[in-house]
């Protein structure tokens, strides 16, 4: 069944928006006993005009509404992450979106805000995203529902996204965890993989333990060769652009090279920070071989930050 708003055609956007928030509030989608602030979502909007509103964005094929050509928005995102997009395009004569995870305690009417230029007469809108660190893992949905001038709420679009939580396994794992929104990197220097070689310094700026492999020399990995290797997973907050995963790990899926092992914290930026407190974590084979506690401030950026780079945590041997 085609839902409506209580609505009536207003003369400027600011009051359109503020009787669809106040029929919509009062009148009828998702329910009034949801929590009234959007602390309580999963998924949080911001920008010119976007208003909260109780309770989840339901769906409803048979709406005879306008509809939204297209919804974008990061894939992948992980719980805590700030700073994304959500965006899309509509059909002209929309008035504002409504936009939400599917179950969330709230959405939020997003107002358009002009001509597509590459695809006219459609009309674009967009958010700033962020996502509450209590996101479940896993799998959802981003819809998104257009609203006509007249108060008419049309069928929707919908967008999945991966929720990755920032969990790693292997036979060794070297795990950085931190609690605020701080640049922070982790190093480690492996073994020399032969007599004659250096070390092997995995960081942000190294990904692999895996030697650079031209065409000629075979091309990709293999498997085998992938699973021996240290791999670095992720540069979390580089540049002090905030993704929530606060955790950077090292890993080896299968039986890591003998040899010593030096672990280092690096504090590239605090990005507007006063402290990041971190937890340093090795395991192998499931089995803690240490747990180190520190804290990072302002004073630690002044160092430099490339290979080598950080604060000597731990050092130990296979």
């Amino acid at each position: 069944m085609q839902r409506h708003l209580c609505a009536r055609r207003c003369r400027s956007g600011a009051s359109l928006l503020a009787s669809l928030a106040v029929a919509w509030l009062s009148g009828g989608c998702g329910g009034g006993a949801s929590p009234a602030s959007p602390l309580t979502a999963s998924l949080r909007l911001t920008g010119t005009g976007v208003q909260y509103v109780p309770g989840p964005l339901l769906d409803d094929p048979a709406a005879e509404g306008p509809s939204v050509h297209a919804i974008s928005a990061a894939f992948h995102v992980a719980p805590g992450a700030l700073g994304r997009t959500v965006s899309g395009t509509v059909e002209k004569g929309t008035s504002a979106v409504l936009v939400g995870l599917d179950g969330d305690s709230g959405h939020y009417i997003v107002p358009v805000t002009g001509f597509d230029i590459d695809n006219p007469p459609d009309l674009q809108f967009s958010a700033q995203a962020s996502f509450s660190r209590e996101t479940p893992a896993g799998s959802a949905t981003l819809r998104a529902r257009a609203v006509s001038l007249d108060g008419s709420v049309g069928p929707g679009a919908t967008q999945g996204l991966s929720i990755d939580g920032a969990v790693s396994t292997g036979r060794l794992v070297i795990a950085l965890s931190w609690d605020t929104e701080a640049d922070l990197d982790l190093h480690v220097v492996t073994p020399s993989p032969a007599p004659d070689k250096p070390p092997v310094e995995l960081w942000s700026g190294n990904r692999t333990t895996l030697p650079p492999r031209s065409a000629l020399e075979g091309g990709a990995y293999t498997d085998e060769e992938l699973a021996a290797a240290g791999i670095f997973d992720f540069d979390s907050n580089a540049q002090c652009v905030i993704d929530g995963q606060l955790a950077e790990t090292a890993t080896w899926q299968s039986a890591p090279p003998a040899g010593h092992y030096v672990v280092k914290v690096d504090t590239f930026s605090m990005c507007g920070q006063a402290a990041a407190r971190w937890t340093l974590a090795v395991t192998l084979d499931g089995a803690a071989i240490g747990t180190y506690r520190g804290v990072s401030t302002e004073s630690d950026v002044r160092f430099a930050h490339k290979a080598g780079a950080g604060l000597n945590v731990l050092e130990f041997d296979l």
